[in-house]
């Protein structure tokens, strides 16, 4: 497991406390934080309490969590995942595929109680917190199903204890998943627990969310495309949803909105090769970006690639704003 960042207070510490720490460090505190660390990790594995969580993402569109967990479930289109490494199964009569994602380590992370004088040296106090890895996917689990406000209903969404060898049983209607769950505390904290609960039914469940979204999705960019004014509001997630639903046969008929904005951009600059989907970020033949600033802002290029060298000078302003916010998400993990 990487070595944990002590010198980084947890989001939600005085305001006083962290800037003081980001000035200074102290060896001592640092070793003795290091030494809790170590061993909430051993109590956390010696009472299973550590176990690996998994999320299957049916979904066209990556899944996300940035703050304090940081973390990214590749789409099922993302042509980065190897085919073999994908999960199938099949759903009314269609085959479904799943970006897998296993989280096998709990986020360990360090917060500050208080700053003590002791000799007239300010000597920080912190405590060590874990954020385990049922508590992980269940984030993943209300983003995107429901349980918060800002829950998106996508669906498509599916998340277990363990990885995805629990899911090797030839009879997938006797399976069973432990699904992460929690009840809240007299203290506002909350106890995660599992429940195991019919691998079909959850299925069922995700994928019917999933097929309502994506229809609701579609349906909303022929309103805003029916009403010219409103045609400036269709962006890349209507268009990638309206390819979802192409591929997966819940249409027949291609969308004049889908391919209108795409027109120009049919041909690869580097190679010349075809454009097979019209919300692809990367030619398939030579896999060369369409459009750096568009692939980087969506978290499919890196700040360190060549390719950032084709974006326009005036463009390198919302690329240094943008690196400057992941960074400071990494930071406060």
């Amino acid at each position: 497991m990487a070595e944990p960042q002590f010198d980084v207070v947890a989001p939600g510490a005085n305001p006083a406390i962290q800037q003081y720490l980001s000035g200074r460090k102290d060896g001592n505190s640092m070793r003795a934080l290091k030494v809790e660390r170590d061993s909430l990790i051993a109590s956390l594995r010696s009472t299973g309490q550590a176990r690996p969580a998994t999320i299957l993402n049916f979904n066209p569109v990556a899944l996300r969590l940035e703050g304090g967990i940081n973390f990214k479930v590749p789409s099922v289109i993302d042509e980065s995942v190897p085919e073999e490494s994908r999960f199938k199964v099949t759903y009314k009569g269609r085959t479904y595929k799943a970006s897998v994602l296993t989280v096998r380590d709990p986020i360990i992370f360090p917060q500050i109680k208080d700053v003590k004088k002791i000799e007239d040296v300010e000597v920080g106090e912190y405590i060590v917190k874990a954020c385990k890895q049922i508590e992980i996917v269940h984030n993943f689990l209300a983003s995107y199903t429901d349980g918060t406000p800002s829950s998106s209903g996508m669906g498509g969404v599916i998340c277990f204890e363990g990885d995805r060898h629990a899911l090797k049983q030839r009879n997938q209607e006797k399976l069973e998943i432990l699904v992460p769950t929690y009840v809240p505390l007299p203290n506002k904290t909350r106890e995660y627990f599992t429940e195991p609960k019919e691998f079909s039914v959850e299925l069922a469940r995700s994928l019917d969310r999933q097929k309502a979204y994506c229809d609701n999705q579609c349906q909303l960019a022929q309103s805003m495309w029916d009403d010219e004014d409103q045609r400036k509001n269709i962006t890349d997630v209507h268009r990638i949803w309206a390819q979802f639903s192409l591929d997966m046969g819940w249409r027949q008929s291609v969308p004049i909105w889908l391919t209108a904005q795409n027109e120009s951009e049919e041909t690869c600059e580097g190679c010349g090769a075809g454009k097979k989907r019209a919300t692809a970020f990367f030619c398939h033949a030579c896999a060369r970006p369409y459009s750096p600033l568009k692939a980087y802002m969506a978290g499919e290029l890196g700040i360190e690639s060549v390719h950032l060298n084709r974006i326009k000078p005036e463009e390198w302003v919302e690329v240094r704003k943008e690196e400057a916010r992941r960074k400071k998400l990494r930071e406060g993990i």
